[in-house]
């Protein structure tokens, strides 16, 4: 007890004698300001090689404007190891020579007398010439696939593909997909680099072309190693996780993305096939399990395909509908993302039958996909078994529109999955003395993206002299 009272006031008296010094050290203090910035938007749209990026930034502070310092820093994605400078001024203005693709700006405004820092950043997306606009396949008179481009600003372009190839695709055309950050080989600089590209498909034929430049990054020699590219050819898709391609030997997958998950860049070459064979266009996507569902028109059956390229067959399970052994002929496959459902359509045609029939699906893995209820015969009397193209609406309404041929030329219908009518569409505008020949939806809305979105009735017409009109109606409710 003695000691530990010695203990405590040897303690007290260190702290007295400390305590009776006088502090005579000359501090200076600082006062910590607040930096804050303005005039930077969220993001920006430019083209590489002819846009500069022009950014002047509001700056207030207490601080005193000579003692500011203000970096610029550009690095792709999420990339942080490819961190380069661009500018030391306050407003940026840099002429943008970086690859088509999605950047991150930072501004980084630092005090040099006490280091305090403030920054701010905002999206850079780098197109091409060739990155907004659409881009239309079409039919060549020799029965060939050639593509076409309309810029946003109206110019047009015609027949890409032999410009790119010299020559037309072999073949009708079966599929334009659009393919985003796709792995391949630069042909420039013989580096692995990542860009959006064009991938298509005819009776015949495949090639991917490079949105970026319009340069060839494969055809069907070089798109497969080996000679495992036998199958007749479906369709380019993107996965979450992969790119993909469909034909009749089975689905192809690679690595999508710049190394994402930490794979290795791939030169875009595709391997071997699933273990499951078969595959056709017609494919749809389920925005929920992020999987696919696509017709196999070797062995008549529907199959599923995983977000990371997993293909199983679906089990019959009870019902008089099945998923497999389709003796009818599939006309078109569609999917319905009307207030969240991802109902899948399908519409076939049986031998010598006039009646067709309208299947309702679920994008599952493993057991019967097939709505028992919804799926239907129509009537006989309905139009609709009689039309030569369809087309589902993907979002604004539950319907699909069909094209049917009768006295007077060609009209659009629409019928409700809801109310089960058919309904004649009004079509204003339409240039007179043309069919029409192709309809379809276009929607785009990318998450969190609402300056972009746009949701158009695409009606195609001719003439029938090798020309074409595509008039876009904008939706409401489905109806133009």
């Amino acid at each position: 007890m003695e000691n530990k009272l010695k203990y405590i006031l040897d303690i007290l008296f260190i702290l007295l004698v400390v305590g009776c010094f006088d502090d005579e050290g000359n501090y200076s203090y600082i006062k910590i300001s607040d930096i804050e910035l303005s005039g930077i938007e969220k993001d920006y749209r430019k083209y590489s090689m002819q846009d500069s990026l022009i950014i002047p930034v509001t700056v207030k502070t207490e601080y005193d404007k000579s003692d500011l310092r203000y970096v610029w820093f550009i690095y792709k994605g999420s990339d942080m190891e490819s961190v380069d400078t661009i500018s030391r001024e306050r407003d940026l203005v840099y002429p943008v020579v970086e690859d088509e693709g999605e950047y991150t700006v930072v501004l980084k405004v630092q005090n040099t007398v006490n280091q305090y820092a403030e920054y701010a950043s905002t999206n850079l997306i780098v197109e091409t010439a060739f990155s907004r606009g659409f881009y239309i396949l079409k039919a060549t008179e020799s029965g060939g696939t050639e593509l076409d481009f309309r810029s946003e600003d109206g110019k047009m372009g015609y027949n890409l593909l032999e410009k790119v190839l010299e020559n037309p695709l072999t073949g009708f055309p079966k599929v334009l997909a659009q393919m985003m950050n796709y792995p391949y080989v630069d042909k420039m600089t013989n580096r692995k680099v990542v860009g959006h590209a064009l991938g298509i498909t005819t009776e015949d034929d495949v090639c991917l072309i490079g949105v970026k430049d319009m340069s060839l990054i494969h055809d069907r020699r070089t798109l497969f190693f080996g000679d495992n590219n036998t199958g007749k050819p479906g369709r380019f898709f993107r996965g979450m996780m992969k790119e993909h391609y469909l034909s009749g030997d089975g689905c192809y997958s690679i690595g999508a993305g710049d190394g994402m998950f930490g794979q290795q860049l791939s030169t875009g070459r595709f391997a071997y096939p699933s273990s499951i064979s078969g595959g056709s266009k017609w494919l749809v996507y389920d925005r929920a399990s992020w999987g696919f569902m696509y017709w196999d028109e070797e062995a008549k059956r529907f199959l599923h395909v995983s977000y990371n390229g997993e293909v199983t067959a679906f089990e019959n399970g009870d019902g008089y509908y099945k998923p497999n052994d389709i003796r009818d002929e599939l006309l078109y496959m569609g999917v319905s993302h009307y207030a969240g459902a991802n109902d899948v359509y399908a519409v076939f045609q049986a031998p010598r039958v006039t009646e067709r029939k309208l299947y309702k699906m679920k994008i599952t893995s493993g057991s019967n996909p097939i709505d028992q209820e919804g799926t239907k015969v129509m009537d006989v009397a309905m139009k609709f078994n009689y039309a030569s193209h369809y087309a589902i609406c993907s979002y604004s309404s539950p319907i699909i529109y069909y094209i049917v041929e009768e006295e007077g030329g060609s009209k659009l219908y629409s019928y409700s999955f809801v109310s089960n009518k058919e309904v004649l569409v009004a079509l204003q505008g339409l240039p007179e003395g043309e069919s029409i020949n192709f309809v379809s939806n276009r929607f785009w809305g990318a998450f969190g993206d609402t300056k972009y979105k746009f949701d158009y009735l695409v009606i195609g017409t001719t003439a029938g002299q090798g020309d074409y009109t595509l008039s876009m109606y904008e939706m409401v409710g489905g109806i133009t």
